[in-house]
């Protein structure tokens, strides 16, 4: 069951702290259902070009698991 992804819920829990959860050890996960539950486009191009930005740090601090998240969110979207 995936539950859509509102505006609301973003913007409490993560807008403004994608870098800090995209890197943390256990708050990349929030990162990567919010990828893998979002289903607008417009929320899903706004996140993804905040995390375009972050791509090498979050690489660097062995999250892969958000890149692929944001890259199967991609084609889902």
């Amino acid at each position: 069951l995936t539950i859509p992804v509102t505006r609301s819920v973003y913007t409490r829990l993560v807008d403004t702290r994608e870098e800090e959860l995209s890197v943390h050890p256990g708050g990349n996960f929030i990162i990567q259902r919010l990828l893998d539950n979002i289903g607008d486009k417009e929320e899903f191009l706004e996140l993804a070009e905040r995390l375009g930005a972050l791509l090498e740090t979050v690489l660097a601090s062995g999250c892969s698991g958000v890149v692929l998240s944001l890259v199967s969110a991609l084609y889902r979207v």
